[in-house]
């Protein structure tokens, strides 16, 4: 089971779904927090819970963060700019390709998979500006 699911630039920080932290069992690790998230919807919402030092495994290669904890149903795990920066990622969006540096500073490659699908989509965001 995979449990890094999505890297966001333009999340500040990384967050773990509670489901996933629930089957990680990452209670030892819980950290009493105050956070407030800001959603691009301009929502704010409490997060009260940060895991220390989990270890996320890619390709035999750990690479450990803080998560906070976030109810989400579609990810189990997002990587942030805090996450992407201190491993110093770069992002190549044409050939679907992500360089990392683990923690001996050598350099990790992994490659996503393009989805084919029958109709364009477009985000919710830029659609409801197009339709205003």
């Amino acid at each position: 089971m995979s449990f890094y699911d999505y890297f966001d630039s333009g999340s500040t920080h990384s967050f773990i779904s509670t489901r996933t932290a629930l089957q990680l069992n990452l209670e030892k690790d819980k950290v009493w927090v105050n956070y407030r998230i800001s959603l691009l919807n301009r929502q704010v919402r409490e997060c009260p819970i940060l895991y220390k030092h989990v270890h996320i495994v890619i390709d035999e290669h750990e690479f450990p963060r803080n998560l906070i904890q976030f109810d989400m149903s579609k990810f189990g795990i997002i990587l942030g700019m805090d996450w992407l920066t201190t491993y110093g990622a770069s992002i190549d969006c044409k050939d679907l390709k992500v360089t990392l540096r683990d923690q001996e500073a050598q350099e990790i490659c992994f490659y996503g998979r393009r989805l084919r699908t029958e109709h364009p989509r477009i985000s919710i965001m830029k659609a409801s500006k197009s339709l205003t």
